[in-house]
């Protein structure tokens, strides 16, 4: 009687707690689907960025939050510290013509993962998503790059004289007596730049320019003067002989004292002793400034000219030449010195031209194809002659068909001896001279023109900062030896023969050759995002008459721009890009004369500026 009571009121109970519980479920849903409606287009509560709070916030806000950061650290830097000593990284370099990230922030990729933080797709991931933000929390970091060696760069040139580096022991040689002694090694201590580096890149993934304090650690020698026994012995043997390099005719005999100069001892790890070697820098040092000067002969590049009657006429022949191979010859040296053989050929490659046809019917050039042209009015002497002398350079210059344009290679050394003038900059916070400023107005103008002719272009990087020459912004390319460079592909079959022409304050860069009835369309560039620049930066020299100031830089406003680009082939293939660039704010920066340098303050100095 019990037991069928007891089933009689669970079976009205099941009942109700069945709607009970489906009542619920769906209120549940309800509530989800709301949830989930309500946050379509925003960041979901409890999802952080950098450790900035973007729950609740679109795309748009969450990109406002994180770029007033970023342009506090682009503005300040990261303040680096060492006894005391206190120096500023910033994001954006100068060099030359040119400024240069050293580190990006991608805070586009970052609001991305944060707003696809709870919508894998999969209902159960996803709410589980949701809850741990909501419970927990859920930081997505800035995606940062850093350029680890350019950072490492620049502190060690700033610190490095804090550094007391170890010294193996060594071997040293007395020409007088013909004999060779041991000096012992000693231990030192260096700056643990890894490990800043390391902090840097986990601060920077929170958007957190805090200083960072560089510590030092010990820098133990890996030769000790007590495994050297014998040692002395071993390299008088190998002075005995002279050694002869050999190309050709031509013969160098080598000093005694310059070979001993050239051996070093090194702990061979594998059998746990020391031996001697031959140090290839030093071998690499000496082919350079005494055997490749003589033996290296430049290629001759055909060039060729189009007169006023549109007749091509060649003013310059293909001719091969010469170049030591520094790197095969010394470990040449080094392998048949240890070896016995003190006649050593030297590995010498043929500097190849860039060539073209020798008769002119081959070349198929008829018409102009393509012109860019950029305006360097208000450009001081030296910079307006360094662009006369790239123009010339470039001048006559051909382009095989298929071939990949290198600039950087077409223009070759960018020194004294090749014709460039130097202009005053501010280079590591000292006044010095640099060769080759006004290049990337080349630049600019044959990125132009090979956009105007309708070339893929394969490598181009804007100025990280917006410069007058260059307008409108979007519409320039920076260079700098070896990188970056400005590279694009001749796809039209037939040689292109590059013109140079200086009209007034104007350059052009005329494309001819054959048209194969592409079509291009580029879109004016649109300008976006303007961020008015810090105020002026002032750096005492005593390279100025005391009172004269030399503006080195001129101010920028940041800005963002795009344009589109469109060609279309005669066989319907139809290819589009946009190019993007983003520039800086960038204070005006100015060199002031002075007697006396005043007392250096702790304010840091932002990194290395040149002229335009």
């Amino acid at each position: 009687m019990f037991l069928e009571k007891k089933k009689d009121t669970l079976s009205g109970w099941l009942p109700k707690f069945a709607i009970i519980f489906f009542i619920n479920l769906f209120l549940l849903i309800g509530v989800y689907s709301f949830f989930k409606y309500y946050y379509r287009d925003r960041i979901y509560p409890g999802v952080y960025a950098a450790e900035f709070d973007l729950g609740g916030k679109t795309y748009g806000d969450a990109w406002n939050i994180l770029n007033q950061k970023i342009k506090v650290i682009n503005n300040d830097g990261v303040p680096f510290s060492y006894a005391g000593d206190q120096i500023a990284v910033y994001p954006i370099i100068s060099k030359n013509d040119s400024a240069y990230e050293i580190i990006t922030f991608d805070p586009d990729e970052s609001i991305k993962k944060a707003l696809g933080y709870g919508r894998e797709g999969n209902e159960f991931i996803d709410l589980k998503d949701i809850l741990t933000a909501l419970i927990f929390g859920h930081n997505v970091p800035m995606f940062t790059k850093i350029d680890t060696e350019a950072v490492r760069t620049y502190l060690a040139e700033e610190y490095s004289h804090y550094e007391i580096p170890a010294k193996d022991a060594s071997l040293v040689y007395n020409h007088e007596t013909d004999k060779f002694s041991i000096q012992g090694e000693e231990s030192g201590k260096v700056i643990d730049y890894a490990r800043g580096i390391n902090s840097l890149q986990l601060n920077l993934e929170n958007l957190d320019n805090s200083e960072i304090e560089l510590y030092s650690v010990l820098s133990s020698p890996r030769v000790y003067e007590k495994d050297c026994g014998g040692m002395t012995e071993e390299a008088k043997q190998i002075l005995k002989n002279p050694l002869v390099l050999k190309y050709g005719d031509q013969e160098w005999k080598i000093k005694k004292q310059v070979l001993a100069s050239w051996l070093a001892l090194e702990k061979n790890y594998d059998q746990n002793k020391v031996e001697i070697f031959l140090n290839q820098d030093a071998i690499s040092d000496y082919l350079n400034n005494t055997i490749a000067p003589i033996l290296n002969k430049e290629p001759i590049n055909a060039k060729f000219q189009i007169d006023g009657t549109g007749k091509i006429i060649a003013i310059q022949s293909n001719k091969d030449g010469l170049e030591l191979n520094v790197a095969s010859s010394s470990e040449e040296i080094g392998k048949s010195v240890l070896d016995g053989n003190y006649q050593v050929e030297l590995a010498v490659d043929t500097a190849k031209s860039i060539g073209g046809p020798t008769r002119l019917t081959d070349l198929g050039i008829k018409e102009i194809i393509g012109t860019g042209e950029s305006n360097f009015s208000g450009s001081p002497k030296n910079r307006i002659h360094n662009i006369n002398v790239g123009a010339n350079t470039l001048d006559g210059m051909l382009i095989k068909p298929n071939e990949e344009f290198s600039l950087v290679k077409a223009l070759g050394e960018i020194d004294k001896a090749t014709g460039y003038l130097p202009e005053l900059v501010i280079k590591d916070n000292k006044t010095v001279p640099d060769y080759g400023g006004g290049l990337c107005q080349i630049a600019t103008t044959m990125f132009r023109a090979a956009l105007n002719t309708g070339l893929p272009i394969t490598e181009r990087q804007n100025h990280s900062y917006r410069v007058s020459y260059y307008e409108p912004a979007g519409t320039d390319a920076t260079i700098y030896d070896p990188s970056p460079d400005l590279r694009f592909i001749n796809d039209t079959g037939n040689y292109i023969l590059i013109q140079s022409r200086i009209e007034g304050t104007k350059i052009y860069f005329d494309m001819w050759g054959t048209k194969d009835g592409r079509k291009v369309e580029e879109t004016a560039p649109t300008i976006y995002n303007i961020v008015k620049p810090k105020p002026p930066k002032i750096t005492e020299t005593l390279d100025l008459p005391p009172g004269e100031m030399k503006c080195t830089e001129l101010a920028h406003n940041g800005a963002d721009a795009y344009f589109n680009y469109t060609v279309a082939y005669p066989g319907g293939d139809i290819k589009k890009r946009t190019f993007y660039s983003h520039y800086v704010p960038w204070q005006k920066v100015c060199l002031l004369g002075v007697k006396q340098l005043s007392t250096p303050t702790s304010t840091p100095e932002n990194a290395t500026s040149t002229s335009n």
